[in-house]
């Protein structure tokens, strides 16, 4: 039970956990929420990935997305 607001570390690692227990009961191998800049902000893997590259390369394919939404005159991206 929490007295306060969690601070971004305990946000952090909650986050985690839930990745832990989503990975767990899927057949999911790594999960991670990362920015619109590549920057991760939690990750769970049974693998071993290199998180970072995975991270970066997830970004990049949002952000070609984004452009080709905008170039589309279609608005913003909404799901990937």
């Amino acid at each position: 039970m929490s007295l306060g607001p969690m601070t971004n570390s305990e946000k952090r690692l909650e986050l985690q956990k839930i990745l832990e227990q989503v990975e767990s009961k899927s057949r999911l191998e790594a999960l991670a929420v990362v920015t619109w800049s590549g920057i991760r902000i939690a990750s769970s893997s049974s693998t071993s990935i290199d998180a970072d590259e995975y991270s970066a390369a997830s970004a990049a394919i949002v952000s070609l997305g984004d452009m080709t939404v905008k170039r589309m005159n279609e608005g913003r991206l909404i799901q990937v």
